[in-house]
């Protein structure tokens, strides 16, 4: 209301690593593929916590081709209390957004159960703020540094399996020619691109203020030929 910003503290959650996929075609709900991936990623983390039970967010983003490419990047909370029971300005915002909910026209393994008027709200919650560290003029002119509810400029698919042990955010670069230009020109570069991401839940009433990041995650000179095959075929290994 007196519209004062204040700095955040540290993301809640922990960048547990990043993949870079060669997919046939885009890949609605990767993560159903990632569970071996995921395990190993919590067991060479060291963040486990004895009693305590891991909850995993996928960030994935779905580079349009062909050839197509599947950028995920794993965050991960030590403590799923922390999200779904937590009374907290975050966690106010967090039980809703990662409820397992997939959105309607989600295609990907199944139906759970889906909620166009949650699927809406969170277009409107989830938030991306971008930064070009490193990047020709070109890129950083159109990545830009603002803010973005993304669900606003590209389509974005939510999977909430019924374990809940993940959720996964699908990114569809395709959606958007705006976007696919933007990608373009980064792919096109990036092997000298620096760029950092950071993810937050925008809050709409006092009680969910102030924000905090979820997570955060610099992308630095991806060479895009490194990709790795995805094994469709069951559960990937760590590559």
């Amino acid at each position: 209301m007196d519209k004062v910003k204040i700095p955040v503290g540290e993301a809640l959650f922990k960048l547990l690593d990043c993949d870079l996929f060669d997919v046939e075609k885009p890949q609605p709900h990767i993560a159903r593929h990632l569970e071996a991936r995921m395990a190993a990623l919590w067991a060479e983390s060291g963040l486990l916590v004895e009693g305590k039970r891991p909850f995993t967010w996928i960030v994935q983003l779905q580079v349009p081709g062909p050839p197509y490419k599947s950028f995920c990047m794993y965050f991960g909370c030590p403590d799923r209390d922390l999200v779904f029971e937590s009374d907290t300005p975050f966690g106010h915002v967090a039980k809703r957004f990662f409820e397992p909910v997939t959105s309607p026209g989600g295609d990907g393994g199944g139906q759970f159960g889906t909620n166009e008027k949650l699927h809406k709200w969170r277009n409107n919650t989830f938030k991306l703020i971008p930064r070009c560290v490193n990047a020709p003029f070109v890129v950083k002119r159109a990545v830009g540094e603002v803010p973005t509810l993304l669900g606003n400029k590209i389509q974005l698919l939510y999977y909430g399996p019924p374990s809940g042990d993940y959720f996964e955010t699908d990114c569809n670069i395709s959606s958007s020619r705006i976007a696919q230009y933007t990608i373009g020109l980064a792919i096109d570069r990036a092997s000298v691109v620096i760029a950092d991401l950071a993810f937050l839940l925008q809050g709409g009433v006092p009680a969910e203020l102030p924000e905090s990041l979820i997570g955060t995650v610099r992308i630095e000179h991806i060479v895009m030929r490194d990709a790795t095959a995805l094994d469709l075929s069951g559960s990937t290994s760590a590559p």
